[in-house]
Parts: C-alpha cells; structure tokens; sequence
C-alpha cells in the first residue's frame, strides 16, 4: 500500500513538472492555462467583488500556477482536439 502512494506520488509530481515545464516553454501555453485557472478560480470565489478577486489573484496566483498546472494544461490539451 505504501509502494502505491509512493509510485501516486511519483506519477503526479512528473505531471506536474512536465505541465509546468510546457508551460514555461510556451508563453502562449502559459496564457492560456493562466486565463483557464484565474476564470475557474474566480467561480469558485464568486463573493468577492472584482477587486477583491483582483488582489487576490496577484498575491495567489504563483501557487494557484503551481498546485493546478496539471489541470491547467490538461484542459488546454483537451481544447485542442
């Protein structure tokens, strides 16, 4: 069991680096997935006003990239088919 969540974890942080290195790679790839994670966010944080959202956005932003970057580039993947 242990073994499992190790190789789990393995397989999730090569996703992640290979979502976060595309992205570096490709500025229109990283726009794209920017613009995906700040419209998915911004429903999640529907009560704050547009200028909450905005401050918030700037100071979260680099952790958001990181922890989503592979549903970030799994949906630009997906629009592209």
């Amino acid at each position: 069991m242990k073994q499992d969540l190790s190789n789990q974890k393995e397989k999730r942080d090569a996703l992640t680096h290979g979502a976060r290195m595309a992205m570096n790679h490709n500025p229109e790839i990283r726009a794209w997935v920017e613009n995906y994670l700040k419209n998915k966010v911004r429903e999640e944080k529907a009560e704050m006003s547009d200028e909450e959202f905005e401050v918030f956005w700037k100071y979260h932003k680099p952790e958001i990239m990181h922890e989503r970057a592979v549903e970030g580039f799994s949906a630009y993947k997906a629009s592209r088919k």
